[in-house]
C-alpha cells in the first residue's frame, strides 16, 4: 500500500511539477519582454516623434538580448511598422519567410502567429497620456516546452529508483519489528499532547530508533524546563523588541540630524516610475512641501534649459548604461531662492524590478560662496602681486638712473682725495663724499617700502661705534640746523656705551630721517638728540626733540602710516612723502624697540626710540664727556690702493664712466682695454687674452647679459664681473644666471672695486697706502685735476652735437636711435653736476619707452634750452 501511494503521490507530483514549470517559464519570459518592452517604451518616445528611424532600430536589436523571442515590432499609431526586429535563426520565422513576401514585415508576423507555440504580447507606447504606438512582441514558448518535458521524464526516472529503495528499506524496518518503538513515540507524542510530561519513552534499542526515542525524552525535559520559564522567556522577548525598536528610533533620528547638518538628503527613482522617493531634509534642500510626491519633471523645473538637459541626459545614460554619475547643479526653489546642490546617483540592476537610481543630494551653497570669495581673493592677491612687481620695476629704475650719477660724484670726489686735491679744501670734498655715500645709502633705502610690504626688510647686527655714528648724523645735520638759525645740540646722559651691537646704516638712517623732519618743522628755537643707556634691560634710549610746529592728538593717529602726513598743509608747505617715519619705525622694530611721540600744539615735539644694544663690555662705558676723544675712531679717509698687474677689459657705453674706471685702473698699475657695447666686447674678448672682465649690463644693442653669454658659450673662461646700476636681488640672480662670477652696483663703491681687481688680478711688489706723498705708478694731482676738468668741459662741447643727433632722430622718427642718445645723456650729465639736464634726458627716454610721442617735441625744447645754456656758461661750471 506504502509503495503505491509514494507511486501515485510522486507520479502525479511530477506531472504538476511539469505543469508549474511550463507555467512559470512562459510567465517569466512574458515579464521579462514586458520589462524590455517598457524599457523600449521609454526610451523610443523622442525617436518615435522625431522620426529618428536609426535609433528606433538600435533600440528595438536589444529584444534580441531575450533568447525566446521570435520577432519585435514598433507600430505607428495607425498600425504602420516603424521598426523591427525578427530572430531569422528561429524555425517558425524560417517558414514564415519561405512561404510568404519577404518584404511585408505583417504577413511574416501573421505566418509566424499562426503556430500554437508561439504567442504574442502588445504593449503600449504613450506620451504625454496619449498612445503614439504600440510595440508587439512574439515569443517562441517550444524551447521551454521541450525542457520541461525533460525535466518531467527525468523526475519519473528518480521517482521509480526512490520508490524501488523504498520499498526495500520498509520491508527490511518492518520485518524486524520497527514498529513497536515507533508506536511507543506515538504515545509518549500523544500524552505531550494531552499535557503529560512526565512519563518518558522506553528505550530498548541502540538504534537510530533507540537513538531518536532518548532525543524524543531530552526534548520532554527541556520543554518542561521550557514551560517553567516560558513567561519569564516571553518578558525577555518583549523588553528585548521594545529596546531594538528604540534602537532603531535613535539610529533613524541620528541619520536625519546628520543629514541636516551637513545640509544632505537622500533619494531613489526606479526605470519603471516617474517619481522620487527623497527623504525630510531632501524636501528642505529642493523647497518642496513634505506631502507632496515629487516627480523627476518638478526637479527638472527647478534647472535652467542648460542644465535641464544636463541632468536629464545623465539620468537617460544611467538607466540605459547602469552609469553612476555625480554633477553640481544652480537650481531655483518656489521661494525665488537659488541655491546651489551636488546631485549624486548609485545604479542598481534587477532583474525582476529593471534598474533603480539611488542616491544623495546636498546642498552646496555655502562652499560654492567661500569658493566664489576665494576667488575673487585670488584674483586681488594677483593684481597686488602684478602691482608690486610693477613697484618693484618702477623702483630698481629709479634706483638705476640716480646711481649712474653717483658712480662719477663718488668716484671722482675719492680719486681726488687720493691725490691729496691741493687747490680743493680737503675737508669740503670729505663732506662731498660723505654726502654722496649717505645718498647712495638713501638710494639703497629707497627699496626699504617694498622690503617692509613683502617683510624681506633686514638689518645685520654689527659692532657699531656709536659716537663716530652720532658726529657723522652732527655734521650732516648742524649744517642745515644753522642755515635755518636753529641750535642743533647732541647731550650724552653718561655713563653711555662707545660701542654697541647694532647695524648702523639703519640706526643712521632712522636718526637722519627724524632730525631732517626736526629742522624742516622748526623755524626758530632748537632741535636737540638725548642719548640716554639702560645696562639691565640691554638697550640705548634716543630721543629727538624739537621747539617746532607740534601735531594735535588728532594728527599722532595718522603718523606712523605710510603716505601720511600730519594734515594737507603740511604737505603744500613742507613736502615730503609721508613714508619717512613708517620706514623709520619698521628699522627701530627690526632693531628690537619701539618709537614713541610726544608733541604739543605750537610748542614743540619729541620722537623717543629705543633699540637693543647686545652685550656691552663695561671698559667702554664713557663715564663723561672728556672720555669720548679716546672712543671716537679718527677718519683715515679712503683705503689703501693695492698694487696690481694684469690686463683688464672694460665694456662701458657711457665715456665719462669709461674715464673714471680707466683711472681708477690705472692708479693700480694694471693695464685696461675699453669696449663701447655688447658687440665690441665679444670681439676684443675673442681676440686678447684677459685676466678679468668688467661688464656693464645695461648697454644699446647687446646688452652685458648676452654679450656675457656669447663670451661664455665660446669657450672663454675669463672671470666676468657685472656693473649695473640695478642692485635689487633679481638684477643679481638674473646675472649668475648669465655666468657672471661676481657683481659691483653703480656707483662703485672704490674699496669694493679694489676688492674685486684684487680677486681676480696678481699682486705686484706691494700695495701703496694713500699718503701725503704721490704714488709712483700713477698722475700727479695737477694732471689729474686738469683731465678731470677736460672731461667735464669737452661733455658741455659734446652737448649741442648730441642735442642736433636727437633733432635728426625725431625728425626721422628714429625712436630707437633717440633713445640710446637720451640713455647715455641722462646717465652721464649728472656725473658732470648736470643734474637737470639728466632729468630732462630721463623724461625723454620715459616718453619713447611708454610711446607717448606726441609730448617728444615739446620735452625736447626743453633739454636743448638746458644744453644751449650750459654751453653759453661752462667757464661758470668749471669753476663751480
Amino acid at each position: 500500500m506504502i509503495v503505491v501511494v509514494l507511486s501515485i503521490t510522486m507520479g502525479m507530483t511530477a506531472y504538476f511539477s511539469y505543469l508549474e514549470n511550463k507555467r512559470q517559464a512562459r510567465n517569466n519570459l512574458i515579464k521579462q519582454a514586458k520589462a524590455n518592452s517598457q524599457f523600449l517604451a521609454k526610451v523610443s518616445q523622442e525617436a518615435i516623434l522625431s522620426s529618428d528611424y536609426i535609433t528606433l532600430n538600435n533600440y528595438t536589436s536589444s529584444i534580441s538580448l531575450v533568447e525566446d523571442i521570435v520577432y519585435g515590432i514598433i507600430l505607428s499609431d495607425k498600425s504602420l511598422p516603424l521598426s523591427y526586429f525578427i530572430n531569422k535563426e528561429n524555425r517558425y520565422v524560417i517558414a514564415a519567410l519561405e512561404s510568404g513576401k519577404q518584404d511585408d514585415i505583417l504577413q511574416v508576423v501573421e505566418k509566424i502567429n499562426s503556430n500554437a507555440n508561439v504567442s504574442r504580447a502588445t504593449f503600449p507606447v504613450n506620451f504625454e497620456n496619449k498612445k503614439i504606438a504600440e510595440i508587439v512582441i512574439g515569443i517562441d514558448q517550444s524551447r521551454l516546452f521541450e525542457i520541461a518535458r525533460n525535466d518531467l521524464v527525468r523526475q519519473l526516472e528518480n521517482s521509480i529508483f526512490i520508490i524501488l529503495i523504498l520499498s526495500i528499506f520498509i520491508y527490511i524496518v518492518f520485518k524486524y519489528n520497527a514498529m513497536q518503538p515507533i508506536r511507543e513515540l506515538i504515545k509518549g507524542a500523544e500524552r505531550i499532547t494531552d499535557g503529560d510530561l512526565e512519563k518518558e519513552v522506553k528505550v530498548k534499542y541502540n538504534d537510530e530508533i533507540g537513538f531518536l526515542a532518548s532525543s524524543f525524552n531530552i526534548m520532554m525535559r527541556r520543554l518542561r524546563k521550557s514551560i517553567e520559564s516560558n513567561d519569564d522567556a516571553i518578558d525577555k522577548l518583549i523588553a528585548l523588541n521594545e529596546t531594538l525598536e528604540q534602537r532603531v528610533r535613535e539610529r533613524t533620528g541620528r541619520l536625519e540630524l546628520a543629514q541636516r547638518i551637513a545640509h544632505m538628503g537622500h533619494w531613489d527613482i526606479a526605470s519603471y516610475d516617474t517619481h522620487l522617493n527623497i527623504s525630510e531634509e531632501a524636501y528642505n534642500i529642493l523647497g518642496f512641501e513634505h506631502d507632496k510626491r515629487v516627480s523627476l519633471r518638478s526637479l527638472l523645473r527647478l534647472l535652467d534649459v542648460q542644465q535641464r538637459r544636463q541632468l536629464y541626459n545623465l539620468y537617460l545614460d544611467a538607466i540605459k548604461n547602469q552609469n553612476a554619475f555625480e554633477v553640481e547643479l544652480e537650481i531655483t526653489r518656489s521661494d525665488r531662492q537659488k541655491r546651489f546642490i551636488s546631485v549624486i546617483a548609485e545604479v542598481e540592476v534587477d532583474r525582476h524590478y529593471g534598474v533603480t537610481l539611488f542616491g544623495v543630494l546636498q546642498d552646496i551653497t555655502e562652499r560654492k560662496e567661500a569658493e566664489s570669495l576665494q576667488h575673487k581673493a585670488l584674483i586681488e592677491k594677483m593684481n597686488a602681486e602684478s602691482a608690486n612687481k610693477a613697484k618693484s620695476a618702477f623702483l630698481a629704475n629709479m634706483s638705476h638712473e640716480i646711481r649712474t650719477p653717483l658712480t662719477a660724484i663718488i668716484g671722482y670726489s675719492e680719486s681726488m682725495l687720493a691725490q691729496n686735491a691741493g687747490s680743493y679744501d680737503e675737508r669740503q670734498l670729505q663732506t662731498v663724499l660723505k654726502n654722496g655715500r649717505h645718498l647712495l645709502a638713501v638710494i639703497n633705502e629707497i627699496l626699504d617700502l617694498s622690503k617692509i610690504e613683502s617683510n624681506n626688510l633686514e638689518v645685520e647686527l654689527i659692532k657699531t661705534n656709536l659716537f663716530n655714528l652720532f658726529d657723522d648724523v652732527t655734521q650732516l645735520m648742524q649744517l642745515q640746523a644753522m642755515e635755518k638759525g636753529l641750535e642743533f645740540i647732541v647731550d650724552y646722559q653718561f655713563p653711555v656705551p662707545a660701542f654697541i651691537e647694532t647695524d648702523p646704516t639703519r640706526l643712521k638712517q632712522v636718526l637722519l630721517n627724524l632730525c631732517s623732519n626736526a629742522i624742516k618743522f622748526t623755524d626758530r628755537g632748537f632741535v636737540k638728540i638725548t642719548v640716554s643707556y639702560s645696562a639691565i634691560d640691554k638697550n640705548i634710549a634716543i630721543s629727538v626733540e624739537d621747539s617746532g610746529v607740534g601735531i594735535t592728538a588728532e594728527q599722532l593717529q595718522r603718523l606712523f602710516k605710510p603716505f601720511a602726513q600730519a594734515d594737507s598743509t603740511t604737505t603744500r608747505k613742507y613736502g615730503g612723502t609721508g613714508l619717512g617715519l613708517f620706514i623709520s619705525r619698521e628699522l627701530v622694530l627690526k632693531m628690537g624697540g619701539d618709537i614713541y611721540v610726544e608733541s604739543l600744539k605750537g610748542v614743540g615735539t619729541k620722537l623717543t626710540f629705543n633699540i637693543n644694544t647686545g652685550d656691552v663690555n663695561s671698559s667702554e662705558l664713557a663715564s663723561e664727556a672728556t672720555d669720548l676723544s679716546q672712543y671716537r675712531e679718527k677718519e683715515t679717509g679712503l683705503a689703501e690702493i693695492p698694487k696690481l698687474t694684469g690686463k683688464i677689459l672694460l665694456a662701458e657705453d657711457s665715456e665719462d664712466n669709461q674715464g673714471l674706471f680707466k683711472l681708477f685702473i690705472s692708479i693700480t698699475g694694471a693695464s685696461v682695454d675699453i669696449a663701447a657695447d655688447g658687440y665690441a666686447a665679444v670681439e676684443r674678448a675673442k681676440q686678447n687674452q684677459y685676466d678679468l672682465i668688467l661688464m656693464d649690463i645695461q648697454m644699446p644693442g647687446m646688452d652685458g647679459l648676452q654679450a656675457t653669454r656669447l663670451i661664455i658659450e665660446s669657450g672663454i673662461t675669463t672671470p666676468i664681473v657685472a656693473l649695473t646700476a640695478n642692485a635689487m636681488k633679481e638684477d643679481r640672480q638674473r646675472c649668475q644666471q648669465a655666468g657672471c662670477s661676481g657683481f659691483l652696483s653703480k656707483p662703485v663703491d672704490r674699496d669694493e672695486f679694489y676688492r674685486v681687481l684684487e680677486q681676480y688680478l696678481d699682486a705686484a711688489e706691494s700695495p701703496v697706502p694713500i699718503v701725503d706723498e704721490q704714488p709712483p705708478f700713477s698722475v700727479d694731482e695737477t694732471e689729474m685735476d686738469s683731465e678731470l676738468e677736460a672731461l667735464r668741459l669737452r661733455f658741455i662741447d659734446k652737448l649741442q652735437d648730441q642735442v642736433q643727433q636727437l633733432v635728426v632722430a625725431l625728425n626721422n622718427e628714429d625712436w630707437h636711435k633717440f633713445k640710446e642718445i637720451t640713455h647715455k645723456l641722462k646717465g652721464s650729465a649728472a656725473s658732470f653736476g648736470l643734474p637737470n639736464i639728466s632729468r630732462q634726458a630721463a623724461m625723454l627716454d620715459e616718453l619713447v619707452k611708454q610711446a607717448d610721442y606726441s609730448r617728444v617735441p615739446e620735452e625736447l625744447e626743453v633739454l636743448i634750452t638746458m644744453c644751449r645754456y650750459a654751453e653759453d656758461n661752462k667757464l661758470k661750471l668749471q669753476n663751480l
